[in-house]
């Protein structure tokens, strides 16, 4: 009772006009943010912090923040669909099937689609971390070392499994990944690894970064190899209402 008590009295709360005006204001200013590739969320949030210090009220700066941060997390989906380039790690995927949905014409369903996704998946995810959150926590405090490797090695090997096409090039893909996350400080010992010395490796690699790299620079490496036939097509972004196969194919994921 004290669960559905807390959620009431903040949907109260959060369901005001006022709050709920910050909250678009947070979204609409993290989607023109997010837009931009290589910022991400966090970043996102610390250039805009300074514009919650002017509200008096702490809920509602603290509701404008989550709607910058949920803003931008929808925004990195726009550059991955429309230019093949994340704005977000979370884009990275997008841009596997929304670039091509735009490449055929489709970019307005997959803009959609991605803002329903997006906002279903946040309203879900909230009212399920509300529900578990006390059950999960007391049973991530009793994981150790080697469950949190059992978990790693699932991990892995899944992505491998689900992999199509050829094994060995997911294989590679895994070990890239992890060469690539093995760059940092050890957070055990304090030791460098792979650093080169240089100071702003110390803590890792930007997965952003490393997002916009894969995807955006391969992309731009391919126009400049074919300059007869750059991938850069013009068109207007029409037909935003997904079709009722889109909304069937595309139930199951969400």
């Amino acid at each position: 009772m004290d669960l559905l008590d807390n959620l009431a009295l903040g949907f109260s709360t959060a369901t005001s006009l006022t709050n709920l005006g910050f909250c678009l204001i947070g979204v609409l200013l993290g989607t023109l943010i997010g837009v931009l590739p290589g910022i991400g969320a966090t970043a996102t949030i610390a250039m805009l912090l300074p514009i919650t210090f002017q509200i008096g009220d702490p809920v509602s700066s603290l509701i404008m923040l989550a709607g910058i941060y949920y803003g931008a997390q929808y925004g990195g989906s726009t550059t991955a669909i429309l230019i093949n380039m994340p704005g977000e790690s979370s884009s990275a995927v997008t841009a596997i099937d929304g670039y091509q949905m735009a490449r055929n014409g489709r970019a307005g369903a997959a803009l959609a689609i991605a803002a329903i996704g997006s906002f279903f998946a946040g309203t879900v995810s909230t009212f399920l971390v509300a529900i578990f959150a006390p059950p999960l926590t007391a049973i991530a405090l009793k994981f150790g070392a080697a469950e949190y490797f059992s978990l790693m090695i699932v991990g892995l090997v899944s992505s491998v499994a689900l992999a199509h096409g050829s094994i060995v090039k997911a294989l590679a893909m895994v070990v890239l990944g992890l060469l690539l996350g093995i760059v940092g400080t050890d957070i055990y010992t304090g030791t460098p690894r792979f650093t080169l010395g240089i100071r702003e490796y110390a803590d890792g690699l930007n997965f952003v970064a490393v997002a916009v790299g894969v995807f955006g620079v391969a992309e731009i490496l391919r126009n400049l190899e074919n300059e007869d036939e750059r991938s850069v097509m013009i068109r207007k972004v029409t037909g935003l209402m997904p079709t009722r196969e889109d909304f069937r194919r595309m139930a199951a994921p969400i």
